[in-house]
Formats: structure tokens, sequence, C-alpha cells
């Protein structure tokens, strides 16, 4: 058994023969010798990151795709230790991607976004969504946020609060929510700087839950 001092809710993946990684919130760690050691990788983004995926089509060459205020993808070809931002030319953050090989891949992001690439991520083709996105509960920006955060509903006649969490999973702060109201403007330049899950609960029912990246 290997601890490693990072909060909870990062991703793993198995590389090769001894080779781990580990993707967190805004940080990303690799291990040559079957985790026993962790090393932090070196992110070079000009802004705060929230890490939503990766992928590792081979040993050496991998993607992470973001929310940032810039950067929202990243690229490795030293097999997770160096990662580089490479521009989308997407304003709005991505969550997910897959990529068949080094070069060929395909990465989805919010409002529908579809990009294609076939040559690593040097340029990106957009793709025609077939499928419309679902309105979400509550929505959150900007992300990440420095001294007012605002929060629209989806239904605002509901009754609801908002619980912010820190990445240790301890509530740091409740707000309720009264019905007719479309949206507030919250003050959060007392939070301290990090990452917060939001759960949006009506009658006891999470009906989302958001990450939201505050900055000082």
């Amino acid at each position: 058994t290997t601890s490693i001092s990072v909060p909870v809710g990062g991703k793993i993946g198995v590389l090769d023969s001894g080779r781990l990684v580990i993707m967190h919130y805004s940080d990303f760690y690799y291990s040559d010798d079957d985790g026993a050691t962790w090393i932090q990788a070196t992110i070079n983004n000009n802004d705060l990151i929230l890490n939503n995926n990766f992928c590792f089509p081979s040993e050496t060459t991998g993607y992470i795709v973001t929310s940032g205020k810039n950067d929202n993808f990243f690229k490795t070809t030293d097999g997770g230790k160096t990662w580089n931002s490479i521009p989308t030319g997407v304003t709005s953050g991505l969550s997910c991607l897959h990529f068949w090989d080094d070069m060929n891949g395909i990465v989805l992001g919010g409002s529908g976004i579809i990009l294609r690439t076939d040559n690593g991520g040097t340029t990106f083709i957009e793709e025609q969504s077939a499928i419309a996105e679902e309105p979400k509960a509550i929505t959150l920006f900007p992300n990440p946020a420095t001294e007012i955060l605002n929060i629209t509903f989806d239904d605002p006649q509901q009754r609801g609060e908002l619980i912010f969490y820190n990445t240790a999973g301890r509530e740091i702060h409740r707000r309720t929510h009264n019905p007719n109201v479309a949206g507030i403007i919250m003050n959060v330049e007392g939070m301290d700087a990090g990452t917060y899950v939001v759960h949006y609960v009506v009658d006891g029912k999470v009906m989302a839950s958001e990450k939201i990246v505050i900055v000082k």
C-alpha cells in the first residue's frame, strides 16, 4: 500500500510496466516505480485550470482537457512529466476526449462543442453536434471566479439550497435559494482560493453538482 498526499477526487491511469499517472483537480502526478514514489508533473499554463479528463493513446503521448480562463487543452510527449497548452479556438471548458492514436482524436465541450484533430492537436475542426445539450439545473460563472460568482437557475420556481464543499469533502458554505428568483450574485472574496464542489439540493435531492475554482 502506498499513499500520496493529494485530496480525493483524482483519476488514475496505467501507461506501461511501472508507469502510473494520477490527474487531480489542477495537478498531475506520475510514478516510474509502480507507485512507490510520486513526482508532480510540470503543467505550463497561463492561469489556474480545472482538470476534467485525460487520455494516453501511447506510453509517451497524452492529452488533458480542462476548464480554464485561457487554457483548456494540454499535451505531453514525455509520458506525463511535462504538459504544454495547445490553443483550440474554444473559450469554454472542454469536458472529455478520446484519442485512437497519437494524432487522431475527438474532444467534447460545453454547448455541444465537438472538436476533431488528425495532427495531434496542431489544428482542430469543429463538428456539428447532432444532440441538443440538456439544460443545467444551475449555471455558475465566471469560472474561475475572483470576487463575484453569478448563479442562475433553470427552474427558478424551486426552493433549494446551494452547498459548497472543499476538495476534502468538508462543507464550507450553505445558502438558501428562494423560489421565483432566476439568479443570485454571490460575493466569494472572503472564501479561500481553491477548487470547490457546489451541490444544488431541492427537497433533499441533489439536482446538480458543479465544480468552481476561486482565485485571488
